[in-house]
């Protein structure tokens, strides 16, 4: 049971860094766009808050460390 809890956890892991690796390489869209973007993961339930904050400070050029404000 905990084998497949772990392997669940690094689904879940992998799927959202594969979504802030396309966010953030997406030249072609403005930081609007990609925080709608990751507004739009977190609606559907596929980040938590605390990635969808991520995401934004990301998209605004704000080191991860820095809280939101």
């Amino acid at each position: 049971m905990g084998e497949r809890r772990r392997d669940g956890a690094a689904a879940a892991r992998a799927s959202f860094e594969s979504d802030v690796r396309a966010i953030a390489a997406d030249g072609r869209t403005g930081p609007a766009d990609q925080i709608a973007t990751a507004k739009k993961l977190l609606d559907d339930g596929d980040i938590t808050r605390d990635e969808y904050e991520t995401l934004k400070r990301k998209a605004l050029g704000m080191p991860a460390a820095e809280q939101a404000r």
